[in-house]
């Protein structure tokens, strides 16, 4: 775990950093546009692999008879999703877009098969790929500014970056993952036909509660640049900064440790109370140090570094309560209503969030920066305490009961 840690720990630092440069050598428009991009490739990687990575994790041997084909479809999946961006507009920008889009969805296959092997390493290395590939691109960004390079120049040099580091890493990825020997046929689909009605049913209520979870995260972005144009979508740019760092401690501690083991414990007919009580203090570790820690760049440094965001201090400040929160309720989330039925009811409380967040995007009137932050706060308290009513039950009978 200590190795996963500080390889998660270092992907942090390349996230940042890489936001950082985007955000400050950006002109604000097109950091806008960038960070809108990143979060439609965050959406669309949970779609190709059309649920299928609770499915495996649960059920390893069916994923070594298939393996080859289940990293290698979704790979498709997700290059022909990015091909209709560039219907609308042929650019540098968008074929990068594609490019970290297909990068990003073997990462996540990655990702699973580390699990699926309780390679805790192997797993950080795949999650760390993407930030690794934009703080490259970021290098190549703050090269150019360094060398004289106007802003409106910036935008290109870090498309073609991305472009040339995604052509190195897809073939090693292809590389690495895929066993022609032991996996299979690379387009052998058959395990689709031994899934049962009531897998069926499971794999597409946890797809559909993946794909809306981060829609719910990140979709506010997309729709805050369609309705109030891109340098309101800057400004939640900055703050998905220091969400990701809150985001990659709980992935590190809750998504490729705890919830793993606890899938692994049940498996085995154990009790796992232990293991949500544990992931549960570790959880509230995190909303600890991303509040205190957000608040303190936020008065002390933010105006320094984000000079041309005005109102950047007070607005950090209270988004600071939103990203404290979201700790907690992505903790409901994966260790409570991640399993049988309750994955409906997760289902059904971020549908109704993302529903809402939409209708309040296009109705709010956003007349300054503020009012944004204010959203943020409560739209994430919204999810909490939809998330807390629905898993109270449990959580009182099953974890937390006196006897």
């Amino acid at each position: 775990m200590f190795r996963s840690g500080l390889i998660l720990a270092l992907a942090s630092l390349f996230g940042f950093f890489s936001n950082f440069i985007f955000s400050v050598f950006l002109e604000k428009d097109a950091y806008g546009e960038i960070v809108t991009l990143f979060s439609l490739v965050r959406i669309l990687v949970l779609v190709s692999p059309l649920g299928t990575n609770a499915f495996f994790l649960s059920h390893r041997d069916a994923y070594a008879k298939s393996a080859n084909a289940i990293i290698v479809f979704p790979a498709f999946i997700s290059l022909f999703m990015g091909m209709g961006f560039l219907i609308d507009e042929l650019s540098l920008l968008r074929i990068a877009f594609i490019s970290l889009l297909v990068v990003s969805t073997l990462s996540v296959r990655g990702i699973m098969a580390g699990q699926i092997r309780q390679n805790g390493a192997q797993a950080a290395i795949y999650q760390s790929l993407q930030p690794f590939l934009k703080s490259v691109a970021a290098l190549a960004v703050l090269a150019s500014i360094v060398a004289g390079e106007g802003k409106s120049q910036a935008i290109d040099i870090l498309a073609i970056g991305l472009i040339v580091t995604s052509v190195f890493a897809i073939p090693l990825m292809l590389w690495r993952l895929v066993d022609l020997q032991a996996g299979g046929g690379l387009f052998d689909l058959a395990f689709f036909k031994r899934f049962t009605k009531a897998q069926w049913i499971s794999l597409i209520s946890f797809w559909l509660s993946s794909i809306l979870g981060m829609v719910y995260s990140l979709g506010i972005i997309p729709l805050v640049s369609y309705f109030h144009g891109y340098h309101y979508a800057a400004y939640l740019g900055i703050y998905f900064i220091f969400w990701s760092g809150s985001n990659i401690l709980i992935t590190m501690l809750i998504n490729n440790h705890y919830w793993p083991k606890c899938c692994a414990t049940r498996s085995a007919g154990e009790d796992e109370r232990g293991v949500i009580i544990d992931s549960l203090r570790m959880s509230l570790g995190v909303a600890a140090l991303t509040l205190f820690g957000t608040i303190l760049v936020a008065l002390f440094i933010s105006e320094f570094i984000w000079s041309e965001y005005s109102g950047i201090g007070h607005f950090l400040v209270i988004v600071s309560l939103a990203i404290s929160v979201r700790a907690i309720s992505a903790w409901l989330g994966m260790m409570i209503l991640s399993f049988d039925a309750l994955i409906t009811r997760k289902t059904h409380v971020q549908l109704t969030m993302v529903l809402l967040m939409a209708v309040s995007v296009a109705a709010i009137n956003v007349d300054d920066y503020q009012t944004l932050a204010w959203l943020l706060v409560v739209l994430e308290v919204g999810y909490f305490l939809g998330y807390f009513l629905s898993s109270l039950r449990v959580l009182k009978n099953r974890y937390f009961s006196r006897s």
